[in-house]
């Protein structure tokens, strides 16, 4: 049994190797603080995205490619950020886009 356990773990491992060291990453994520004009939401998630670029830095016209393409960047997979997405939009009325 801690043969599999081991066994499964070093899969996982090896299969999330490229994210952990940084291959998936097209552009500078670094954090930035947001300025006084930037909007920020009350989810941490959504903050943090615009903090590191994953989403657009000021908070504002968020469209359902920039949230599911950060949301894939940082792992989530395809079809599970498709479903926030369109969750996230559905609740709004499905708008053009989005601001924090």
């Amino acid at each position: 049994m801690i043969r599999i356990l081991a066994f499964v773990s070093l899969i996982s491992l090896i299969s999330a190797w490229p994210m952990i060291n940084g291959q998936f990453q097209k552009e500078n994520h670094d954090w930035k603080a947001p300025t006084d004009s930037d909007v920020r939401s009350p989810c941490p998630v959504f903050n943090t995205l615009a903090n590191h670029g994953y989403l657009p830095r000021d908070g504002k016209n968020i469209t359902t490619a920039n949230l599911q393409d950060a949301l894939e960047s940082v792992g989530l997979g395809w079809d599970s950020a498709k479903f926030f997405v369109t969750s996230a939009f559905k609740a709004f009325g499905y708008p053009a886009s989005i601001t924090l």
